[in-house]
Formats: C-alpha cells, structure tokens, sequence
C-alpha cells in the first residue's frame, strides 16, 4: 500500500497531504474496531461465567446437614446393601446392586479396571453421593438416619488431589482436629509416614504451606492430607489412590501403620488401591469389575481362583498382559 502511494504522488495523483490525512484517519478508525473485538471476547468469557454460575445456584442444597440427636453408628461391621447407582447423563448404572459386608478391624482394597466404579463407591461411602436404590449400614443404623454432619465426623476422606491450606504443616494436620495437641499431632504424622519426611525440614512442622502447598512435592502433600486423616480418628478410613504420588517404601509404612491401628482400634479402612502390591498387604481384596463385585478374598485366594485379579496381577509383575487393558487402580 505504502509502495502504490508513492507511485501516486509521484504521478502526481495525490498530495502529501491526502496521503497523511489518510494514514492519520487509518489509525483512528483501527482503534475502535481493536476495542469492538476486546469486548466480543469479554463477554464470550462472561457468557462462559455466568453459565458455570448459573449451573452452581442451580445445585440442589445438601439434605439433612444439620446435628440431630440421633447418633451415627460407631460399633458394627460396614454393610452395603444391594447399592445401586446411575449417573444422571449416563443409562447403565456405575454400580449394579452391589452387596459388601465389611467388619470391624479390617482393611479392604478394592481394584478393578478404570471406570469400574471404584471411586463411585468412595464416593458414595463418604456421603457425597446417594445411592439411587439400596442401602448402607454401620452396625443395624442406616447412615441416613441421622444427619450428614454427624455421619461425615466418623469418616474420614483422602483422595488423590489434595487441598493444604496457607499456614504451616501442623496446622494443615490439624484441621481436621483443631483442638489436638502437638503430640497428637506427631503421632498422626508417624502414623501416615510423614515423620521422617518433617524431621529432615529445617523447620520441621513449622515449616510453612504457601500457594495450596506449590512449595512441597506430591507425595509430601499427599502424606500431609493422610496424616491429618489419621489426627480424625475416622471409625471408616477412605482413601481414594491417595497413595499414588509417594513412593514405595513410604507406602509400605503407611499401610502397615494403618493395619495396626486399624486392627488395634476397630476400626475399617477402604482403599482404591493404586499399586497391587499396596491391595496384597490389605486383609481382604474386591475386585470390581462393570459395577459389581467380580472377586472377594485375600490375595492369596484371588491368585488361586486365576480370575480377573489373576490377571491383573501377572500384567502388573509383566508376565503376561491382559487383554482388556492393565488398569489396576
């Protein structure tokens, strides 16, 4: 363009001038359709806002929230009664009349392929999701016959993404606790493996948590959000492949330190097991497989029946490979 302009002044078609005014009234206009685009793309992302908004008001509120003096469970074993549960966009239920009996003192894996319904079952143990038919106990009481608050004190949830808060790391072990002392505080990390890692810290448990913990690792973190399971004192332990980010010696300590409190207290702890070896030093294993219980025993016993735990097994020691695919956790 600058070229043809040049060519026309010197033909003597157009004057400096016109040429000048011409660039000069070029800018102006270029200015406001600039601005015109800013403000199409502002308010795509606010269409894009105000729909996420619109679909959170449009949540259905949490029932039954409130304290009642009618106390959860404590005593009993854990039972799942033909659970059954279907996701609203989706046709075929993630969990077909599902039936699990879970006593006291015990530490149950549960494995499968992904999309098995693992996490669904998590879920739905932590009270986050209702059951669409069936039923779960804790002893002779339904969980829901008394409030969600109350049942959710006696649980206690560890998933693979972990929220820290901005303060140190006792105080982020003991939000679930905020009354505990600093020896309870200690004994919790040596129960979730996060001692050793604390001791080598220079300022050991006051060393400070910035940015949702950016500044430590994803397994320390991980050890951080178990440890303060632990401080809960939870009578059912939920972790959900909340080990899959540290490595392999420190979980070996955690779940050996789990079996024994869990055996020595009482209590019942599931875990989606990431590793199979982690499933192997459990008390009993549940293969779930298309939303239902395809297995049921101890490692020893899974191994024997040369099911779909089997196979899962060998693919993951590589002696064989399964067909359908190795998802383990």
């Amino acid at each position: 363009a600058a070229y043809a302009a040049v060519l026309l002044i010197a033909g003597g078609e157009m004057t400096p001038g016109i040429l000048a005014a011409f660039f000069l009234l070029l800018g102006q206009f270029y200015g406001p359709v600039q601005q015109l685009s800013g403000i199409v793309d502002s308010w795509q992302q606010a269409t894009a806002s105000g729909k996420h908004i619109n679909a959170l008001l449009a949540t259905e509120e949490t029932e039954n929230i409130e304290p009642s003096s009618i106390t959860p469970g404590t005593g009993g074993a854990l039972r799942l009664e033909a659970l059954t549960f279907r996701y609203p966009e989706k046709t075929q239920p993630v969990l077909d009349n599902l039936s699990l009996t879970i006593p006291p003192g015990t530490v149950v894996a549960v494995v499968g392929r992904s999309g098995a319904g693992k996490s669904t079952l998590i879920k739905l143990l932590a009270g986050l999701y209702s059951p669409g038919s069936g039923q779960i106990r804790v002893g002779e009481r339904l969980i829901d016959a008394a409030s969600l608050s109350d049942y959710r004190r006696q649980t206690g949830l560890v998933t693979q993404d972990v929220a820290l808060f901005s303060g140190d790391i006792a105080e982020n072990i003991r939000y679930s606790r905020p009354d505990s002392s600093d020896t309870e505080v200690e004994i919790a990390a040596r129960q979730a493996g996060l001692f050793e890692t604390v001791q080598h810290l220079p300022l050991g448990f006051r060393t400070p948590v910035n940015n949702g913990g950016t500044d430590l690792s994803a397994g320390q973190r991980q050890l951080i959000a178990l440890a303060r399971a632990q401080l809960a004192q939870a009578h059912i332990l939920l972790l959900d492949e909340a080990t899959a980010r540290i490595d392999r010696s420190a979980e070996e300590r955690l779940i050996t330190s789990l079996t024994g409190v869990t055996h020595t207290e009482k209590r019942m702890a599931l875990i989606v097991a990431h590793r199979l070896t982690t499933a192997r030093r459990c008390d009993v294993i549940v293969v779930i497989d298309k939303g239902c219980i395809a297995e049921y025993g101890s490692h020893e016993q899974l191994i024997a029946a040369h099911g779909l735990y089997a196979r899962l097994w060998r693919a993951s020691v590589g002696q064989t490979r399964d067909t359908q695919g190795e998802v383990i956790g």
